[in-house]
Parts: structure tokens; C-alpha cells; sequence
């Protein structure tokens, strides 16, 4: 047996040498090729392409050398396995601190790709993580359920008077005519009463059962309204459910299914059984983080807050309509404003990169503020907190703060963290 090769992928580094096969990468170049799964939404409605991976070239039979993007999580594919793990100077940011965030980033869940054509060993049965999967799941089988049910042929034996379907001879031999003549005919029909139909409605109503996510249990109801009710559903080893031919579009609607019927769910670490790859934006997830923990705690966080980039005054210029988004703004009823931006980046002992510094000094000018907050992620036991005095003509001082949250913890002292994180910001004049 070929013995698989892994490759660690750690983001932040560029021109990583990693072992791919050539068929490994024809999967892989496919794979980035779909860029609805590498497009997030941003809170401002825009499109925002950031791929798995920036760059993959071949330098000989065996290796190529890539640059990631901002993701964690596996890809298994025929011959390899890809590890993208976090960033080395987050040391010790493993796969409960991910999910935790994961969560918590509920119902403004971070972008994930999703990889099903790749099997990988990624499961766990962790009941609390099932929310992620319920939410794929009816996104998935709407989208199916919308081209058609799966049907089957179905034999089904009639005697009649007319001669419908195919005559069954030895049936009919054995027919006692008595009276009016009888004919024993044999048809196969369509139906979706199959064994498919009922694990995705098995699935579904286990999500309207036990999912407290508002959109997962709507589209859920919606897909209940689609589908045919099975009031008694087979017991059967939906492990062993062969999808037949014509229903190629239900092949992940089913694998989720046996997810969601088993009773487990997904894990950044491999553990028992088989399911498919998945990758989450590590950048994406911090943010969604840090607004969701926020709001949970301040309903004046906004993360949809956009200023105008010009006064207007020049109309029908391509400027006019401009505006920019920060990431979040927290604006109280009396006029209390503070800009934040998160940053996946590590704060060297010179402080916060440059352009870090200018963009958020440009959302406090314009919100004429005397402060403006950047949030980096941090392995250490507390939080750190650096200050950058600025002025752009000598009079009107901004200072720029940037916060160090820490993040590789338990996730009671996770959530202790952003209690201090929230105390500091409404701190800040």
C-alpha cells in the first residue's frame, strides 16, 4: 500500500516546497478553479475572492511550491494530505480554540469551503458542534430538493379489467376467472418513497428538532414543504444508502445526512470515521469573532457601519458614490464613537505595520475621533496594549491603539478576555 505523504501548511508563510502528486494538483488547481468557494460577503455586501491557495508551481515531479491564504483546516486528496494550520507565532491555537470561535461567530458564521469530493478523516462527536453542519446541510439539499425529488422505478402487480403495463403470464394462469374477465399485468412506476429520500427527510427533521439558528430552521421548513412526508421511516443501515445515477446533485445532501443522523459532526482533527475536507477563513473567523462577542455584550457594535468617501460635491464623477466600510463601529445614543479593525497579524516589538496605523487613523479623521482601536490575536496570558500618538498637521492628535487579545486559552477565559476587551473600549473616550 502507498504510503500518503502529509504537508504542513502554516499561514503567513509564502513559497512553501510541499509533496504533490501531478494528479493531487489537476484536483487541487480544479478545486480553486470554483471560485464560489473561496468568495466570502462582507458585511458590506461586497465580494471578496481570497483563495486557498495564491499561488501553486511545479518545480519537479514530486514537489511545487505554493503560497496559502488565510485558512485552517484538511484536504485529503488521492495521495496527499494538506494541513493548513495556524500561524507559527500563534503557537498552541489548536482545534478547540477554532471551533469555540466557530460557534460564537453564530449566526454570523465565518466563510468555510467545503471540499466533499475529498474524503479526509475529520470527525468528532461533539454534540455542540452539529449548528455548522445543519446550517450546510439545508443550504445543500434546498438547492437539490429544488431540481427534482429522487425517484426510483417501482414494480407494482395489478389485476384489472384493462391490460395495463406488461402481461404477467404465469400470474395470470393462475388467475381464478370468474365473471367479467381480469387481466394480470405487472408496471413499474416512479416513486420517491426510497431509501434516499427518507434519510434527507430523516436528517431534515432533525434540524428542525434540535437547531436554535432562526435562518437554518426557516430554510429547514422550506425544504419540509418540498419533500414528501414519511410518517414512518425505514430502519435501515443508511450507512450502506447507494445513490443511484440520477441523483448525482444529492451526493452531499446524503453524506451530510449520515452525519446529521449519526449524531456527529466535524472537527479541524481527525479522529474516527470518514467524512469530507473542509477548510474555514482564519481571518474571517476572527473578525466574526470579535463583532459577535462584542454584540452579544453591546447591541451599539455595528459591523455593517459605511462612511462616504467624499462630501458629494462632485457629482457624476465615478467618486461620488464611494464609501468605506470599517470593520466595526461602536456609536452610542450619546454620541460616543469608536472605530475598530481587526488585523490577523502579529504585532512586532516595533508596533502595528504602517498601513494598519494609516487606514485606522483615516476612519478616526473621518469620524473625527481622538482614538482609533486595532485588535490583533495573541498567544500570551494577557492582553498588551500599544499606543501610537499621531498628527497629521501638528494640532489634531489621534492616537492609535492597538490591542493584543489573547486568544489560545480555555474558553471560559476566552470569553473573560473579551469581557476586559469590551471594559477597555467603552474606556476609550
Amino acid at each position: 500500500m502507498k504510503q500518503r505523504i502529509e504537508n504542513k501548511i502554516h499561514y503567513g508563510k509564502s513559497n512553501i516546497i510541499i509533496y504533490l502528486s501531478t494528479m493531487d494538483e489537476l484536483l487541487l488547481k480544479e478545486a480553486l478553479n470554483d471560485r464560489d468557494r473561496w468568495t466570502r460577503i462582507t458585511p458590506s455586501g461586497s465580494e471578496k475572492f481570497e483563495p486557498l491557495l495564491e499561488k501553486i508551481e511545479r518545480i519537479d515531479s514530486k514537489k511545487c511550491i505554493i503560497t496559502p491564504g488565510p485558512y485552517v483546516g484538511n484536504v485529503k486528496l488521492h495521495d496527499t494530505d494538506l494541513l493548513f494550520l495556524p500561524p507559527t507565532w500563534l503557537a498552541g491555537l489548536d482545534s478547540t480554540h477554532l471551533i469555540y470561535m466557530m460557534i460564537k461567530s453564530m449566526p454570523n458564521e465565518a466563510k468555510a469551503a467545503y471540499l466533499p469530493e475529498f474524503l479526509t478523516e475529520n470527525r468528532t462527536s461533539v454534540s455542540e458542534l452539529n449548528e455548522p453542519i445543519y446550517s450546510y446541510f439545508v443550504d445543500e439539499l434546498f438547492k437539490a430538493a429544488k431540481k427534482g425529488l429522487l425517484k426510483n422505478y417501482e414494480h407494482k402487480h395489478i389485476i384489472s379489467t384493462k391490460l395495463r403495463g406488461r402481461f404477467d403470464f404465469p400470474r395470470q394462469v393462475n388467475l381464478n376467472i370468474r365473471g367479467k374477465a381480469l387481466f394480470a399485468t405487472e408496471q413499474q412506476i416512479f416513486s420517491v418513497n426510497n431509501d434516499v429520500n427518507q434519510l434527507l427527510f430523516l436528517a431534515n427533521k432533525i434540524v428542525l428538532e434540535e437547531s436554535n439558528i432562526n435562518r437554518t430552521i426557516e430554510k429547514a421548513r422550506q425544504i419540509k414543504r418540498l419533500m414528501p412526508n414519511f410518517p414512518r421511516t425505514k430502519i435501515f443501515d443508511f450507512k450502506r444508502i447507494v445513490l443511484p445515477r440520477r441523483g448525482y446533485h444529492f451526493k452531499l445532501c446524503i453524506e451530510l445526512a449520515k452525519l446529521i443522523v449519526s449524531g456527529r459532526s466535524i472537527s479541524y482533527v481527525g479522529e474516527l470515521e470518514k467524512t469530507f475536507s473542509m477548510v474555514i477563513n482564519l481571518f474571517d473567523l476572527f473578525e466574526n469573532y470579535i463583532y459577535s462577542e462584542l454584540s452579544l455584550r453591546d447591541m451599539n457594535y455595528d459591523n455593517q457601519y459605511h462612511l462616504p468617501l467624499t462630501d458629494n460635491s462632485l457629482p457624476g464623477t465615478l467618486w461620488a458614490n464611494r464609501k468605506v466600510y470599517p470593520d466595526i463601529v461602536y456609536s452610542s445614543n450619546n454620541n460616543n464613537k469608536i472605530v475598530i479593525d481587526t488585523k490577523l497579524k502579529r504585532i512586532s516589538n516595533f508596533g502595528p505595520q504602517i498601513e494598519d496605523i494609516y487606514q485606522v487613523f483615516f476612519y478616526s479623521t473621518m469620524l473625527d475621533l481622538k482614538k482609533g482601536v486595532l485588535i490583533y490575536p495573541s498567544n500570551s496570558n494577557t492582553e498588551q496594549v500599544f499606543s501610537f500618538p499621531l498628527s497629521h498637521n501638528g494640532i489634531n492628535k489621534i492616537e492609535i491603539i492597538a490591542y493584543s487579545l489573547p486568544i489560545v486559552m480555555s474558553v471560559e477565559q476566552m470569553s473573560r478576555e473579551i469581557d476586559k476587551l469590551h471594559e477597555f473600549l467603552l474606556k476609550t473616550p
